[in-house]
């Protein structure tokens, strides 16, 4: 019978786990979808730098 106990214990923490794994999953989402934005973000300004450097070269030359 003990063997049983331990087994339905173990069985009993599944739930929670499940619980705790699926937020992180919700949580892991909502990062996701910031990193992507930052990525727009630096994408952005890295085209901005490119022209104001290709524009700052151009008005050295004159």
């Amino acid at each position: 019978m003990s063997i049983l106990a331990e087994i339905l214990d173990r069985l009993s923490g599944i739930g929670a786990v499940k619980e705790r794994v699926n937020d992180l999953s919700g949580q892991l989402a909502e990062i996701r979808k910031v990193v992507v934005e930052q990525q727009k973000d630096v994408a952005g300004l890295q085209g901005q730098l490119r022209a104001l450097i290709q524009i700052q070269s151009q008005a050295g030359r004159k």
